[in-house]
């Protein structure tokens, strides 16, 4: 999100989530479904995949 020089209102809004749900799911309180990674991906114009460390690399 900070990468894509996005805020977390922004980001709900491009995304279709509640602003309180986004933030809710980035404080690791609940997972994300597919469909909301999706979404914000395509907001944040990358590919889910970027959401996942490389294959060794630790987080």
């Amino acid at each position: 999100m900070s990468d894509a020089g996005r805020c977390l209102e922004d980001l709900a809004g491009c995304s279709g989530l509640p602003v309180s749900d986004l933030r809710s799911l980035l404080a690791a309180h609940g997972s994300f479904t597919v469909d909301e990674l999706v979404r914000i991906a395509a907001a944040l114009d990358c590919r889910v995949v970027d959401f996942l460390p490389d294959e060794g690399e630790v987080r």
